[in-house]
């Protein structure tokens, strides 16, 4: 699927200015286009006026850096720690920060300058805001206009290191931003061996627009920035370079962390001009380990070459989880682990995609173009030790192309317990391929609609539960006694999940609970009792506690709805929530 490596054309703007201005330790400036560089003193009432000015001073821990919000300041930020003259380096550290940020008027007098407004920067065809072999900042309430996708050659806001001895750059936190027009948005990583980043928080950023990628870390080994978090930021229209050989147009993609989670987020619209068979996803990570990606939305993610799924735990990914995520009409898979090397690399370490868990998420008509890979769930290459449990698949009818709700082309030892395969229109309910081996499908619920049941285990297909289950010996049973079932789930209103664009409503997605009459409420194995004995987390989909007694389910919840809550409810019911939804 993916290259593991996202090379960056790291180019860092030569910043002409005057001598570095003489400053005191945690030191306030301000910056006004009304005001003036001349000013001998900085204060709110003598601000300086342009950002080449704020580029000549060399910043120390602790020292604090404000914009005028509301107002437009044209150029750059280069966070410089090398001043020519020698002067102190601007950087901060992990107890004191650098903060980058926006003021106004107080309302009141003495009352506080601070504020959430943003300042926008217009960088032209250059980087909006770029840091180099420093970190130790803290940034902001920016808006960041670059020149546009197809002309722009930086990112909105970058942060790069090449030092020497597996260097980690600690702490960046950035908040409350929109970076669009630019070649990446938000990209940090580096690439010297293990030379990395550590304690990189991104909240309530928009990333859209850009021509590569949305939000990204990278670096050259495997699992080298650490404790990275991602929450409450959006990616969309980031549609992909059409002249890389590499796959670009993702919307947030976590590369070579050790000890991440990507959370309350939602992507879409993106990689419509990634034109490689190595494609985009709109949420994924690769060559890392303990990463979580969870109460995630992405949807309507494209691509003209392969890939453009939902969500991806790719190349060289260990112990991390996919849960509670919802994912929708995507051109690729819902849910894509995969793993193309399965080379010994780093250390020794195994280069495969191994022990890792995808439970409690929703897909909903992904796979809709039908190129490779294209499945609600798609398992394909080295993957192993995998388990895929508690998920509901809905997957309606795409002309002329075979789409099943699940598809194993590859691994070894992968378990799938307790989840709802559902489609229409005769589409294939589950693919497994001769190549896989130690595959192990219990207590899940296969459902079709519209067509016949149509199950392929390697290389035949079975026109029903009972014809599968009587030639492959070992699927579908406990003890012997056979736990599978060929049952309606009784979905609220299996297909009719709206796009929420908004992934704090995901608890409104009523669409995917069973029906009081559901066979599914307690129609699963207990995967908390022997012989399964798995910690399944303690909640479902819709954050219900799940105990010992109550975890004999199938797919993402045993709750049933509101009283009144019919499917025709339900439909007006979305509908009305998509009319109120505004674009971001």
């Amino acid at each position: 699927m993916k290259n593991a490596k996202y090379a960056l054309s790291v180019a860092v703007a030569v910043v002409v200015a005057a001598g570095p201005v003489p400053v005191s330790h945690a030191a306030e400036y301000f910056f006004n286009t009304t005001g003036q560089d001349s000013f001998t003193t900085n204060s709110i009432t003598t601000p300086w006026a342009s950002l080449s000015k704020l580029n000549s001073l060399s910043l120390l821990p602790g020292d604090k850096v404000y914009l005028r919000a509301g107002q437009s300041f044209a150029g750059n930020i280069y966070l410089d720690p090398t001043k020519a003259n020698g002067s102190s380096q601007t950087t901060g550290n992990l107890i004191n920060p650098i903060t980058l940020s926006t003021y106004a008027t107080p309302a009141s007098p003495g009352g506080s300058f601070l504020t959430t407004q943003r300042a926008t920067i217009n960088a032209g065809n250059s980087f909006g805001i770029y840091g180099y072999n420093n970190a130790g900042f803290d940034i902001s309430n920016f808006t960041l206009n670059g020149s546009g996708a197809t002309t722009n050659t930086a990112s909105g806001i970058g942060f790069y290191t090449d030092l020497a001895g597996g260097v980690k750059m600690q702490r960046l936190n950035i908040d409350n931003v929109k970076v669009s027009g630019f070649k990446e948005g938000i990209a940090i990583g580096g690439f010297n061996g293990n030379t990395g980043y550590r304690d990189v928080r991104i909240t309530n950023a928009t990333a859209h627009d850009n021509r590569s990628v949305g939000i990204i870390t990278y670096a050259e080994n495997r699992n080298v920035n650490q404790n990275v978090y991602v929450g409450n930021s959006v990616a969309y229209n980031n549609f992909g370079d059409p002249a890389s050989t590499g796959n670009t147009g993702s919307g947030i993609v976590l590369g070579s962390v050790n000890g991440a989670t990507i959370e309350r987020s939602v992507a879409y619209s993106n990689g419509k001009n990634n034109t490689p068979s190595e494609g985009p996803v709109g949420i994924w990570t690769y060559d890392s380990n303990n990463v979580t990606i969870q109460y995630n939305e992405s949807y309507a993610n494209r691509t003209s070459g392969g890939d453009g799924g939902g969500f991806d735990l790719d190349q060289n990914v260990t112990n991390s989880v996919m849960q509670y995520n919802y994912s929708h009409d995507n051109d690729g898979a819902g849910f894509l682990l995969y793993d193309g090397d399965g080379v010994t690399t780093n250390n020794g370490n195994s280069g495969r995609n191994e022990n890792n868990v995808v439970r409690f998420n929703i897909s909903q008509n992904d796979g809709r173009k039908g190129n490779y890979p294209a499945s609600g769930v798609f398992v394909g290459g080295n993957v192993r030790n995998l388990q895929v449990y508690h998920n509901t698949i809905f997957t309606s009818d795409v002309s002329n192309r075979t789409v099943p709700a699940i598809k194993v082309e590859g691994g070894s030892n992968l378990s799938f317990y307790n989840n709802i395969l559902q489609t229409t229109g005769g589409e294939r309910l589950l693919s497994v391929s001769s190549t896989a081996t130690g595959v192990s499908f219990i207590g899940n619920d296969y459902w079709s609609t519209g067509g016949t049941f149509s199950v392929s285990w390697n290389g035949t297909n079975y026109t029903s539960l009972n014809a599968w289950l009587t030639a492959v010996t070992g699927q579908e049973r406990v003890n012997n006694v056979i736990v599978g079932m060929n049952v309606d789930p009784k979905l609220v209103g299996a297909g009719l999940g709206p796009t929420l664009n908004d992934a704090n409503l995901l608890s409104t997605l009523v669409a995917y609970q069973l029906q009081p009459a559901s066979p599914l409420v307690s129609g699963g194995v207990n995967l908390t009792l022997s012989p399964f004995l798995l910690n399944i987390g303690g909640q479902d989909f819709y954050a219900l506690p799940i105990t010992t007694a109550n975890a004999q389910f199938v797919g993402v919840t045993s709750a049933v709805p509101e009283p009144g809550i019919t499917t025709l409810a339900l439909g007006a019911a979305m509908l009305g929530l998509l009319r109120r939804r505004r674009p971001i």
